[in-house]
């Protein structure tokens, strides 16, 4: 079982990720588990590190956000590590979303629908488990 810590704050569930993308690694702390988020978003700041940019091919999507609108793109990347378990070759969102929000980046559904996951609250865990086969 993969069991996955997070910190609730003001009403919100915060977990690490790792993203790995042409060799690099990246672990962000400080990344909103949230279930009404309908894509995966990162921080552009936090994902240049590996290499991660707009580029003149990059989709753009525009986002409706508690703050009004925002442009992002999309990129994508190797792999997704959620403790021991990972999703390789996914798509994410980049945006401007550390001083925007002050945050790392969000864990939307379409990442989350990948696991079932059971949360628990009395130790602060999330567990992913496999789709039944």
């Amino acid at each position: 079982m993969n069991e996955i810590p997070f910190r609730f704050r003001s009403g919100l569930m915060y977990v690490s990720i790792t993203i790995v993308h042409q060799g690099k690694k990246l672990t962000l702390d400080n990344c909103i588990f949230d279930t009404g988020s309908g894509g995966t978003v990162f921080d552009t700041d936090e994902v240049f590190q590996l290499g991660i940019k707009v580029m003149p091919e990059s989709p753009l999507k525009r986002l409706k956000t508690v703050g009004g609108y925002q442009t992002v793109f999309v990129s994508k990347i190797d792999r997704l590590i959620f403790g021991k378990k990972s999703l390789s070759n996914i798509f994410i969102e980049v945006g401007n979303l550390h001083s925007k929000f002050g945050i790392q980046g969000i864990i939307g559904t379409d990442t989350i629908r990948n696991f079932d996951w059971e949360m628990q609250f009395s130790n602060s865990t999330l567990r992913t488990h496999n789709f039944p086969q």
